[in-house]
């Protein structure tokens, strides 16, 4: 969370106040330390409520990345069908598309990276240590998307992932456990 304002003070003591804007990313009781020139004072504040998981996923045993969503769109082009959708936490952004030959993506339709034909995907995830990718141009990897659900009245998109994406130094790395949802 950051916390901004603006204003001109005089000497003495002053009630400030701040917005904040942004996303927690726990809850529980924090202290917020201010300081200009040579003052300083302190402020507590409590986050509470449960922090919202939009996308997750592991690379490899024990790393699990996870996050929210940013934007989630959905274009019909002709009979095509695409489904962006781009998400973050404080250090890391994921970019996935899904893209449907054929039109309409369903619920229990499959979608991998090294398709060139019918329903094809695009991945990329750009981290803090790491940064993952895969589509039809990087050969040797193919991860995997299928959608659970897409529900047209709540302009909802959900799904699963799992498979291979190249780091880069083009080591091939294990995805598990990767979930998504979007709303358009």
């Amino acid at each position: 969370i950051i916390f901004s304002g603006s204003g001109t003070l005089a000497a003495g003591a002053q009630t400030i106040t701040l917005t904040g804007s942004g996303t927690p990313t726990a809850a529980g009781n924090f202290t917020v330390g201010i300081s200009f020139g040579g003052s300083s004072c302190s402020f507590p504040i409590t986050v509470s409520g449960v922090i919202t998981t939009d996308w997750t996923f592991t690379q490899g045993a024990t790393t699990t990345y996870k996050g929210i969503t940013d934007t989630a769109k959905l274009d019909a082009i002709a009979s095509i069908n695409v489904f962006s959708y781009s998400g973050s936490n404080a250090t890391d952004n994921i970019l996935l598309i899904l893209t449907d030959l054929a039109g309409g993506i369903q619920a229990n339709e499959i979608y991998n990276t090294n398709a060139i034909n019918n329903n094809s995907a695009g991945f990329v995830f750009v981290g803090a240590t790491e940064t993952y990718a895969a589509d039809n141009t990087l050969g040797n990897v193919n991860l995997i998307f299928k959608v659970t659900l897409h529900d047209a009245a709540t302009k909802t998109i959900q799904g699963t992932f799992t498979g291979t994406v190249l780091d880069t130094n083009s080591a091939i790395k294990n995805i598990t456990n990767g979930q998504f949802k979007g709303s358009y």
